[in-house]
């Protein structure tokens, strides 16, 4: 049940859907207008950031139920590595694999903002494939030393966007999108 001061988002008129989605149009034009760092240096920062960092926050869904949890990953060659026991991250993913991962800093103030946010796809990687082995690697984890195998989950990132309060110090807007 749907109390007077919630809104079903199951139910917006389809009006207002369209209008929601012109909204997104919008957003997502006004992004190619932004004060851009060049290129080369914001991928430079952006793998800095990830490769000084290890926990995120992953989100992951399907058509009945959502999920955002704290994992560690490795950061390596454009893509993310992700060990999973299971759960329920692994079961939406098994039916939808888009994902979105948080990383950030903790808040201090406005003027030392850190975060991103990357939109991407993952994969599941096979335990008897080279990759398993090179990812359970960095971590220093032995697969035969595992009383039962871990899921390794690959993440292609798509699109990162990255809010930090040094780029508005450079004379660029504070948050920066970048696809890879």
């Amino acid at each position: 049940m749907v109390s007077d001061n919630l809104v079903d988002y199951r139910r917006i008129p389809p009006k207002l859907s369209e209008l929601y989605k012109y909204g997104l149009e919008v957003k997502t034009l006004s992004e190619k207008y932004i004060l851009q760092i060049e290129e080369g240096n914001l991928k430079e920062q952006i793998e800095d950031f990830l490769s000084k960092r290890s926990v995120a926050n992953l989100s992951t869904s399907n058509s009945e139920n959502s999920r955002s949890t704290p994992i560690e990953y490795i950061y390596k060659d454009n893509y993310i590595y992700i060990y999973s026991e299971g759960g329920i991250k692994f079961f939406n993913l098994l039916q939808n694999n888009k994902i979105s991962l948080s990383i950030y800093d903790s808040y201090t103030n406005f003027n030392e903002l850190k975060g991103m946010q990357i939109s991407g796809v993952a994969y599941i990687i096979s335990p008897k494939s080279e990759i398993y082995d090179e990812v359970l690697k960095m971590k220093n984890i032995n697969k035969w030393t595992l009383s039962t195998l871990l899921n390794v989950i690959k993440i292609k990132i798509k699109k990162v966007e990255f809010l930090n309060s040094d780029f508005k110090k450079l004379g660029y807007d504070i948050n920066q999108i970048y696809y890879f």
